[in-house]
């Protein structure tokens, strides 16, 4: 991804986490999701709760590259009915 691209979506992303910041039902989910990561901690060895992050992580990873993807084609889309003059002026 080149640096302009990796800019704007970490931008996006702060932004977005900025606003739910302020949302109760974001902030619930926070903490329920921390009280369960910790009955994790002590429940299973750090070998599995490894290997369970790892599967995590290449799960997001991948769900990272099919946004990355959406972003884009919904850019190309956006440049292709610029040129075709389809959008109203302003």
């Amino acid at each position: 991804m080149d640096q302009a691209l990796h800019f704007l979506t970490d931008a996006a992303l702060l932004r977005l986490r900025e606003q739910l910041a302020g949302d109760p039902e974001y902030r619930q989910v926070r903490t329920e999701e921390a009280a369960l990561r910790a009955q994790l901690r002590r429940r299973y060895s750090r070998q599995v709760r490894q290997a369970v992050l790892d599967a995590v992580d290449a799960e997001s990873a991948l769900s990272a590259m099919e946004t990355e993807r959406a972003f884009l084609l919904g850019l190309q889309l956006g440049l292709s009915l610029g040129r075709l003059s389809l959008l109203p002026n302003e």
